[in-house]
């Protein structure tokens, strides 16, 4: 009879419930399966680092393998108005603009706390004659972001007090107090 009850209550059972039937070990269920490691997550930034003029775009793309959920998130660090960043929807590549003379990082992150990297942008200083918004983004021999021509606008410039004080071939504005980096009233802007 018991040996009946054992067999009932074996057929009636699952895994765990054999052992508490009597058995004192559960069915061998075969090999036990071993998952594979997870691949390992590697991140790189390309290109991680760029020079830049000004009005110049470069993409920069983030390769991410061994877990494609994460998704990037794209930080720059420098003066705001150097740069401008545009993220793709998904995030693996960010197109970066240089907007103003200067140096800053973009910095990349996978997931909260993931790896992450830094790009760096390098955008040199504007040479005299070349349009400007600031002073700052202006070489140190055209220090000055200023209206050297009512027609062109804003260029990088120097104070001048006489023609003595700008390169040849460029004269000094007597009543701006600056060398005149582009020929006006009626020539083409640079």
């Amino acid at each position: 009879m018991r040996s009946l009850l054992r067999s009932i209550c074996c057929v009636a059972s699952a895994g765990c419930l054999l052992m508490a039937c009597g058995s004192e070990t559960p069915p061998d269920e075969g090999p036990g399966v071993v998952s594979p490691p997870p691949p390992p997550l590697t991140f790189t930034i390309t290109p991680d680092a760029q020079t830049l003029t000004v009005g110049q775009t470069v993409t920069l793309q983030a390769i991410v393998s061994g877990n494609d959920k994460l998704v990037p998130v794209w930080t720059p660090y420098c003066e705001s108005g150097l740069i401008a960043v545009a993220v793709d929807p998904l995030g693996t590549s960010a197109t970066i603009t240089a907007k103003r003379a200067g140096a800053c990082f973009v910095w990349v992150q996978l997931g909260d706390g993931g790896p992450s990297g830094l790009a760096s942008i390098t955008i040199p200083p504007l040479p005299l004659g070349d349009a400007c918004a600031h002073n700052s983004e202006c070489a140190s021999d055209a220090p000055v972001c200023g209206v050297s021509s009512p027609v062109c606008g804003t260029t990088c410039t120097r104070h001048c007090s006489a023609d003595a004080d700008c390169p040849a071939s460029i004269k000094c504005d007597s009543s701006r107090h600056l060398c005149r980096a582009i020929p006006y009233p009626d020539d083409v802007c640079a």
